[in-house]
């Protein structure tokens, strides 16, 4: 009984098995018999790769990690920034359609407390944000400037000023002129 050790032996190893090669000089024939199979041994494990290997997973690894988390840190900052620049949109835009709706009823609006009331404390990254209302007789704009070193986000929302009652009392004054 001998043991081989050329390609049988090689693929053996490879695949993670441990075996017994019997040569059978009668029938001029080889017998492998798998003694078992070891887990963690096979393609991605075993000498057979470790001695391909020597270390360069290691050297390769200490590259690419700061990779990875550089780019993991990227995106947590771009999730953090578009976050803040959805809050400042949705709260820019609440605060013109009350305002407009204020000034529909002849109400005093500050417009500057009442974002700073709707904004809370909703942002993530961007500290606290300059925050500018123009009010027109048409339009209400709500200007917001927000700022984190080298970051910034500008938005601006506008709003109408509806007065739909006065359109329709106008609309009946003409039609009761038509008429008389």
């Amino acid at each position: 009984m001998a043991v081989d050790r050329g390609l049988a032996d090689r693929l053996f190893k490879f695949f993670g098995l441990f075996y017994i090669s019997v040569n059978d000089s009668e029938k001029r024939t080889k017998i492998f018999v798998s003694l078992c199979s070891v887990p963690g041994v096979g393609l991605f494990g075993g000498d057979l790769l470790m001695r391909r290997l020597k270390g360069s997973a290691t050297i390769e690894m200490a590259y690419i990690m700061p990779v990875i988390f550089l780019a993991f840190i990227a995106i947590v900052y771009a999730v953090f920034y578009f976050h803040d620049k959805n809050i400042l949109q949705g709260t820019a835009y609440e605060t013109a359609v009350v305002v407009s709706q204020k000034m529909r009823t002849q109400e005093e609006a500050d417009g500057e407390s009442i974002f700073r009331e709707r904004l809370g404390s909703k942002l993530i990254f961007f500290d606290t944000p300059t925050v500018t209302v123009d009010s027109g007789e048409q339009e209400i704009t709500v200007s917001v400037t927000a700022r984190r070193r080298a970051m910034g986000i500008f938005v601006e929302q506008r709003a109408s000023v509806i007065t739909a009652e006065k359109q329709i009392r106008d609309q009946r004054r003409i039609e009761n002129i038509v008429q008389e």
